[in-house]
């Protein structure tokens, strides 16, 4: 029997779209950082991000308990560098791109999603358990 992370299987694809989406977008930031500008923040970020996002992926396909735990972690990890470069910050003014900013809430409501939808584990052991007594 296959082991649920969700409780929707909607959701276990669409999370799988999600996070190989983001790897590929963080390896192609990454190779357009060689070709342009390099910084080092930066990099080390994209690095960071990119080797979560690439384990949350395998735990995602291997259905491992934990890969809720490195969604979460991705999230609360990213969200500050997506709203860090949402804003620029000059002497005279300053600008916010808004895209940033609705990609932020987004993330936010799919955390708030992910975590509603999560299987409870201690529910399944104690099923379990009954099952094994009869």
């Amino acid at each position: 029997m296959k082991q649920n992370i969700f409780k929707s299987n909607f959701l276990y694809l669409l999370s799988n779209i999600i996070f190989i989406i983001f790897s590929i977008f963080l390896i192609i930031g990454i190779i357009f950082q060689f070709i342009n500008d390099f910084k080092v923040g930066r990099f080390a970020c994209r690095i960071i991000l990119l080797v979560l996002s690439l384990i949350t992926f395998l735990k995602l396909l291997r259905r491992k308990n934990n890969a809720i735990l490195f969604i979460n972690a991705f999230i609360i990890l990213s969200l500050p560098i997506i709203l860090y470069n949402s804003f620029y910050i000059y002497s005279t003014h300053y600008i916010y791109y808004p895209q940033y900013l609705y990609f932020s809430g987004m993330m936010i409501i799919y955390l708030i999603i992910v975590n509603k939808n999560k299987v409870d584990k201690n529910s399944i052991n104690e099923i379990e358990e009954i099952g094994k007594l009869k």
